[in-house]
């Protein structure tokens, strides 16, 4: 009987125990608002505008996201108009995605990124991106039989991100990288409409400021030009008829960089790819000769396209493929400095070779 009444009593108190353990995390979450995601915009008389994407912990209403809108001086006076604001305590330590439209870009970011990197709170693994227009309404803008925005634009970036760079706008690693001489850093450019919202491209952030992009469509010369591995598919048109059109997926993917300090304003490129044909109108491959012939038309079309990427950052005066950091690594200039190298930069004649290496045709034997 003792025994029984023992455990009769142990189980009181644990029950009693839990009890008070869930009705003090409910709360603890009460008395918060978990931001996912924040957007500044410039506002008045040098203010910025700050909105703030705060899930709704409350299953049965229809609007999953609380937005949170304050004008503020800075990012610190910014969380605190919040928290006043949303009546709790705004947790930063939740913060998934920051957008900043492309005006406030323009005019420098640093203002944002250092409270935000220096605030022990925020994970600097955050993403960061910049938007076409106002970034506020893309916290805001509801899509049908879509995710909220900020977890949906999370996922969008993401993707991207595994396609492409690991560090593909992520807060942590552009601060680090945003004084690195001789290279440029890249975030993405996200556009909004009124049924969906898309990466554009790639923002590119001069010391703190951008000053120009490289277009979705010109994604998979970029990476070439970079040697990043890019994980996913090049369509060609190889004639102007818009028959014959070849995919590419690439699988692997370098560059070498060969200066000569006899010729300073010349650059040898060559650029190696790998990978296999997915879709072929046209063109016969059969026979190696004509796997030849096709990879020989694929080199050229290739070439043509980086070369007239080249020539759009030179005219940008933007550096995001990082050639200003080998220059300096293998030359080093005594004049150097980053308004040096960008007026030699656009000086620059790039002699490129491109080498295409087809695994597998699709052809059966």
């Amino acid at each position: 009987m003792n025994r029984l009444a023992g455990k009769l009593c142990l189980m009181a108190g644990m029950l009693l125990l839990t009890s008070c353990a869930t009705t003090t995390d409910k709360k603890v979450l009460d008395d918060q608002a978990l931001a996912i995601a924040m957007s500044f915009d410039q506002g008045h008389a040098k203010k910025l505008d700050i909105v703030a994407g705060v899930p709704n912990p409350i299953k049965e209403t229809e609007e999953k996201l609380e937005v949170i809108h304050v004008s503020a001086q800075g990012v610190t006076e910014g969380w605190d108009l919040l928290r006043r604001k949303a009546g709790r305590y705004v947790v930063p330590g939740q913060l998934r995605l920051i957008l900043i439209e492309e005006q406030l870009a323009r005019s420098g970011m640093e203002s944002i990124l250092n409270p935000l990197y220096r605030d022990p709170n925020v994970n600097t693994g955050i993403l960061l991106a910049v938007t076409k227009g106002k970034a506020g309404p893309y916290v805001e803008a509801r899509y049908k039989d879509k995710s909220i925005s900020p977890v949906y634009l999370y996922g969008l970036i993401s993707r991207e991100e595994r396609i492409t760079d690991p560090n593909f706008g992520r807060l942590g690693n552009m601060v680090r990288e945003l004084h690195t001489s001789g290279l440029d850093i890249t975030v993405p450019l996200l556009k909004r409409s009124s049924t969906d919202m898309s990466a554009e491209g790639l923002a590119i952030i001069q010391q703190g400021k951008m000053v120009g992009s490289v277009s979705k469509s010109d994604f998979p010369y970029y990476y070439l030009l970079k040697g990043v591995s890019y994980n996913d598919i090049i369509t060609m048109m190889l004639r102007p008829d818009d028959e014959g059109a070849v995919s590419l997926s690439f699988s692997k993917n370098r560059r070498e960089i060969i200066l000569d300090p006899k010729h300073p304003h010349l650059a040898h490129m060559n650029i190696f790819l790998q990978g296999q044909l997915l879709e072929n109108k046209d063109y016969p491959v059969n026979t190696q000769q004509e796997v030849d012939a096709l990879t020989a038309v694929m080199e050229q079309e290739l070439k043509e396209h980086c070369q007239q990427l080249l020539s759009k950052l030179q005219a940008m005066s933007a550096d995001p493929l990082g050639i200003g950091r080998y220059y300096y690594a293998r030359l080093h200039p005594a004049d150097w400095s980053d308004e040096w190298w960008m007026n030699e930069f656009k000086k620059m004649r790039f002699e490129l070779e491109v080498q295409v290496r087809v695994t597998r045709t699709g052809v059966l034997k």
